[in-house]
């Protein structure tokens, strides 16, 4: 789990700070704003999908185990 947790946290702040951004581009504040939330939407957007992925995953996992069960009884 910290080490799925520590590269999204590293890429969060790398972001929030702006300062990869600032350095590569000569851009407005408002420009940098908007590039940081469309980036920081992404990383959620990922974090989440997987955590929705995993919860369904296992879910089926624990539904076909059970299903076995009654299956051998």
């Amino acid at each position: 789990m910290f080490s799925f947790l520590f590269p999204l946290v590293m890429e969060f702040f790398k972001y929030q700070s702006g300062q990869v951004i600032r350095d590569k581009f000569q851009m407005t504040q408002e420009q940098i704003q908007k590039t940081i939330q469309e980036q920081v939407t992404k990383i959620l957007i990922k974090f989440f999908g997987g955590l929705f992925c995993t919860v369904i995953l296992c879910y089926s996992l624990i539904e076909l185990l059970d299903l076995l069960q009654t299956y051998i009884n």
